[in-house]
């Protein structure tokens, strides 16, 4: 579905009768745009389905970040385990870490960052590409990594800007 605010109502015969407000929300959540969240609420309300608002509240704050936490076609588990890191505060603290290395020691890979913060290299790598995404780091040129031996991009520090 492409990112307009208009919401075709056959996305309801996606719900069981019987599906409870959860399911209705995280129906919302994976199945519509973000901007189609309200009008889908209005229409799950008028067809008789209840509607955890609470919740698609709780996910419009990670939602407005400028990246997904998951991707639409990724399992169930996979979004249940990022909202979990997310919600324990581990992402964050991670990201933390990550934009300390890359502070400390500009121009390393995200598997010689990894070592540095002590995390594994695959959640370096999902970390980098967080603290990317939040304008706190950016990619330089590739190298040779020292830890996979193969060709990998550099992180560096975002210049801070002076006030004017």
């Amino acid at each position: 579905m492409t990112e307009s605010t208009a919401v075709k109502p056959d996305w309801l015969t996606r719900l069981p009768q019987n599906a409870d407000a959860m399911y209705v929300a995280t129906a919302i959540e994976r199945w519509l745009p973000r901007a189609g969240w309200r009008q889908a609420i209005d229409t799950a309300r008028q067809c008789g389905f209840q509607v955890d608002v609470d919740y698609l509240r709780q996910r419009w704050q990670l939602a407005k970040r400028d990246h997904p936490i998951a991707r639409r076609s990724d399992p169930e588990t996979s979004w249940m385990a990022s909202e979990s890191i997310t919600r324990r505060g581990t992402r964050a603290a991670h990201v933390a870490l990550i934009v300390a290395g890359v502070c400390s020691e500009p121009g390393k890979t995200s598997a010689e960052l990894g070592e540095i913060v002590h995390l594994d290299r695959v959640e370096a790598g999902r970390r980098t590409s967080d603290a990317m995404a939040d304008g706190l780091i950016e990619q330089g040129p590739e190298r040779t990594c020292t830890v996979c031996r193969s060709a990998c991009v550099t992180w560096w520090p975002v210049p801070r800007r002076k006030a004017a």
